[in-house]
C-alpha cells in the first residue's frame, strides 16, 4: 500500500495534473447537471476561482521555464534547481497546482468541488514532502544546503 502511495505521489506531475483537473472538472460538471446547491458566495466565487487558477497557471509557466525537468518523475530530476522562484520557496509548481486546483473548486462554486480541491491540495503538500525525502536521498548534502537556505516550501513566512 505504501508503494502505490508513494507511485501516486511521485508519478509524472503532467499527467498526474491532468488527471486531478479532470476530476475536478467532472464533480463540478455533474454538480451542475444533477442540480446541486451552489455555495452562497456564488457567483462572486467564479470570478475568485478563475483569477486563482490564472494566476497559478502564469506562475506555473514561469517556474516551469525555470526548472526545465520540471514534467520528468522525482527518480528522473539529475539536479537541484536554485534560480528564479526558486530562491524563494521550494516548490513554486506545487504552490501553482494547489493554486488551480482550488481555483477550479471555488469557481464551480459547489462544497463538493472546494472539498475535492481541498483534498487534491492536501495531496499535493504530501506530495512535496514525499518528494523532498527523495531529494534528501538523492542529492544528501546538496538538497540540505539547498533546504538551509530556502527555508519555505511553499508559502514564505508560513509554509
Amino acid at each position: 500500500m505504501r508503494q502505490l502511495w508513494k507511485g501516486y505521489l511521485l508519478m509524472n506531475p503532467g499527467l498526474r495534473g491532468l488527471a486531478e483537473w479532470g476530476i475536478s472538472a467532472a464533480a463540478g460538471l455533474l454538480c451542475i447537471f444533477t442540480g446541486s446547491y451552489k455555495m452562497v458566495i456564488f457567483p462572486v466565487s467564479l470570478f475568485i476561482g478563475a483569477g486563482l487558477f490564472t494566476a497559478g497557471f502564469i506562475i506555473h509557466c514561469i517556474s516551469e521555464k525555470t526548472h526545465k525537468q520540471a514534467r520528468e518523475r522525482a527518480k528522473e530530476i539529475n539536479k537541484i534547481i536554485d534560480t528564479g522562484m526558486y530562491t524563494k520557496i521550494r516548490h513554486p509548481l506545487y504552490l501553482t497546482m494547489i493554486m488551480m486546483n482550488m481555483g477550479i473548486g471555488i469557481g464551480f462554486g459547489f462544497a463538493v468541488t472546494i472539498g475535492l480541491g481541498i483534498v487534491l491540495s492536501f495531496l499535493t503538500v504530501c506530495t512535496a514532502i514525499e518528494e523532498e525525502r527523495f531529494l534528501l536521498k538523492t542529492f544528501s548534502a546538496e538538497y540540505r544546503d539547498y533546504m538551509a537556505r530556502v527555508q519555505w516550501r511553499m508559502i514564505p513566512g508560513i509554509f
